[in-house]
Parts: C-alpha cells; sequence; structure tokens
C-alpha cells in the first residue's frame, strides 16, 4: 500500500510540474534581442539563426526547427571578447500560424564560459 501511495504522490508531482506555466520554470531572466545572429554545429551540418532571446540557461532562435536533431549542438556567437562557443540541446520546437522557432538549453557550461556569457548579456542590455 505505501508503493501505491508513493507513486501516486510522484505522479502528482509531475502532473503538478507540467502545468505550471513555463515562466514559472524558468531560472534565469530572457533577455529580447536584436540583430543576434549565431552559428550551429550538429550531425555535421552548420546552420546560422536569429536569436530571438536568450538568457544564462539558454536561447530561443527564429526559424529554426530543432527536435530532429538529436543529440548536441555546437552553439557559437560573438562574445565580448571573442567568439563564444557552448554546447546546447534542444528543448522545445514551437510552430505557430505565424512564426516557429526552437528553443535551446545550454549543458556542459564551464566557469569560464559562463563568466564569458555572463558579461555578453550584460553588454547585450
Amino acid at each position: 500500500m505505501s508503493k501505491q501511495k508513493k507513486f501516486t504522490k510522484k505522479k502528482a508531482a509531475k502532473v503538478k510540474r507540467t502545468t505550471k506555466k513555463r515562466a514559472e520554470l524558468r531560472t534565469h531572466r530572457r533577455l529580447a534581442v536584436k540583430d543576434l545572429f549565431i552559428s550551429e554545429r550538429c550531425d555535421g551540418f552548420l546552420y546560422i539563426s536569429k536569436v530571438k532571446n536568450i538568457s544564462l540557461g539558454g536561447l530561443y532562435l527564429e526559424k529554426r526547427m530543432g527536435l530532429s536533431n538529436t543529440g548536441v549542438s555546437l552553439i557559437t556567437l560573438q562574445g565580448v571578447k571573442g567568439p563564444l562557443t557552448l554546447e546546447a540541446e534542444v528543448v522545445r520546437d514551437e510552430v505557430s500560424k505565424d512564426s516557429f522557432g526552437a528553443g535551446y538549453r545550454f549543458i556542459n557550461l564551464t566557469k569560464e564560459s559562463s563568466k564569458s556569457l555572463n558579461l555578453l548579456l550584460r553588454n547585450l542590455n
């Protein structure tokens, strides 16, 4: 009986989390940007995409479908002190009547790349 209660509590917690709004799940403030482009290497291909918003946790690319990509992408953007290359994974695709894009989460950030990203975000403000 106790196992069944634990399962029910876990399931309830999962349902509660998925019903939260996305904004409530974010841990970093997003910064809307204009004229910021990145290069992305994934599965042997190179893509150039426009960034709609960026944070310490990830970024959103306009007009990019990402879930067909499996694995990790290498995202390179122009940092304050030169090119900044970060590992990222697709967390969502968004398709609407007027636009489409993909959200990426940065992964395996080193202390140095995190500092460089933070500096870039301060300069974009």
